[in-house]
């Protein structure tokens, strides 16, 4: 439902919300991703609370998304389209999916198999996907697990090329981010999490 208040938007959703990201192009490429425990993602576009989109069928409760940077207007002018489109990251279970909803897609509700990309992040099939984060490029993931696990993924490299930080780490890790302008951010990854700020050549 709407809220009075014009610079409020509330919604209501009959599942529980596990994860949230906003897109932060501005104006008509502005997208709200909800995610929450039944494995759904739900788009919407403020100010409207309508759901645009849906990616149903993860499985796993969705726990964490992760937007990427590449703008609407970029997007737009790839498919040859009208309107604004979206691509971002899901952490689902132990696996990541890459989704584009560009507008050349008909589908108003899509699932998993339609990702671009399905990546597993974690070997442990008891571990499960904490929180993921994008450099400001979006050639680098970094991820969190239950187990401990912090890692960062080079999406640009052929075999997507795994770096696991600190693997002496046992305990729950959850908060993971790039931090802009360290010298590593966009090559080597810098990430910085709860524990510190690990890097790595």
């Amino acid at each position: 439902m709407s809220s009075p208040d014009p610079d409020h938007i509330f919604l209501e959703s009959k599942k529980e919300c596990t994860a949230l990201a906003l897109s932060a192009s501005g104006g008509e490429g502005t997208f709200l991703v909800a995610g929450s425990r039944d494995g759904v993602i739900r788009v919407y576009q403020p100010p409207s609370t309508k759901v645009v989109r849906a990616v149903n069928g993860f499985g796993d409760e969705i726990s964490s998304i992760a937007i990427s940077p590449l703008s609407p207007t970029s997007v737009k002018a790839e498919n040859g389209g009208d309107g604004p489109a979206l691509r971002f990251w899901v952490a689902s279970g132990r696996k990541v999916f890459f989704c584009d909803l560009g507008v050349d897609t008909s589908k108003l509700i899509l699932s998993p198999s339609d990702a671009r990309e399905t990546l597993v992040l974690l070997e442990e099939e008891d571990d499960l996907l904490n929180q993921i984060s994008l450099n400001t490029s979006g050639t680098k993931l970094a991820f969190t697990s239950d187990s401990g696990v912090i890692g960062i993924v080079d999406l640009v490299s052929e075999n997507h090329d795994r770096q696991l930080l600190d693997p002496s780490h046992t305990s729950i890790s959850h908060p993971v981010e790039f931090i802009p302008g360290w010298p590593t951010e966009g090559g080597g990854g810098s990430c910085g999490s709860s524990l510190g700020n690990p890097e790595s050549g």
